[in-house]
C-alpha cells in the first residue's frame, strides 16, 4: 500500500513498516504503563527571594492603587459631602481584599512553580488552582535566552527561556533562578542540544 507522501507501507498486526528512499523503518507500539510518570519528578522550587519580589511587587502596585483611591474618594466626600460615603466604603472594602488577595496568589503561584532537569528533557511545573507541567525535549530546544531585568541583577536573579524547534515563540520560561543555576542550566542544554 502507498502513503500520500510516497512511501510504501505494510502493516502488520503488531507495527507498520514502511520504506522511503530504500530505507525500511518500523513504529511500534508502546506499552503506555511502562512510560515514566511525571508525577514522579522532583521538582526544584524557584528561589526565594523571587517568591517574595512577586509578591512585594503585586502588593507595591495595590497599595499604591489603594492609596489613589482613597485620596480620590476624599476629594469626593469634599466636594459632594456624605451622599458620596457609602459608595466609598463599598469600593474601599472591594479594593482593601483586592490588596491582600492578589499578594497572596502571586506569592503561592510562585511557590508552587518549579522546574526538573533529566537526561533528555527539563520540565516546568506551575499553576495554584490549575495544574501546568511543560516538558521539553533538550535535543528539540533550538536556543536559550538567559534575561535579567532591573530587579533581577540587584536581586542576583535571572529568567531562562527555551525555544523549542518549530515554535514562534518560548516552550517555556523559568523565572526566579539564581545566576549561577541559570547559567550552568544554559550551558547544559546547549552541550546536549549541538549533540
Amino acid at each position: 500500500m502507498q502513503c500520500r507522501c510516497g512511501c510504501q507501507r505494510v502493516v502488520t498486526d503488531q507495527k507498520v513498516l514502511g520504506q522511503i528512499d530504500g530505507t525500511t523503518f518500523q513504529n511500534s507500539q508502546i506499552d503506555v504503563s511502562l512510560l515514566p510518570h511525571v508525577q514522579e519528578l522532583d521538582f526544584t522550587p524557584l528561589e526565594a527571594r523571587y517568591v517574595r519580589l512577586r509578591a512585594g511587587l503585586a502588593l507595591s502596585a495595590l497599595l499604591a492603587v489603594l492609596a489613589l483611591y482613597i485620596a480620590e474618594g476624599l476629594v469626593v466626600f469634599m466636594i459632594q459631602g456624605r451622599d458620596a460615603w457609602p459608595l466609598f466604603l463599598a469600593g474601599l472594602v472591594v479594593l482593601t481584599g483586592i490588596t491582600i488577595a492578589y499578594p497572596w496568589y502571586r506569592y503561592r503561584a510562585a511557590r508552587a512553580m518549579g522546574y526538573a532537569v533529566r537526561e533528555q528533557d527539563i520540565a516546568l511545573r506551575s499553576g495554584v488552582f490549575w495544574l501546568h507541567q511543560t516538558i521539553q525535549p533538550i535535543r528539540r530546544v533550538q536556543h536559550v535566552e538567559l534575561t535579567r531585568g532591573p530587579l533581577e541583577k540587584r536581586l542576583g536573579l535571572a529568567r531562562l527561556s527555551l525555544y523549542g524547534a518549530g515554535s514562534t515563540g518560548a516552550t517555556f520560561r523559568i523565572p526566579g533562578l539564581s545566576l549561577r543555576t541559570a547559567s550552568r542550566l544554559r550551558r547544559l542544554v546547549l552541550r546536549h542540544s549541538d549533540q
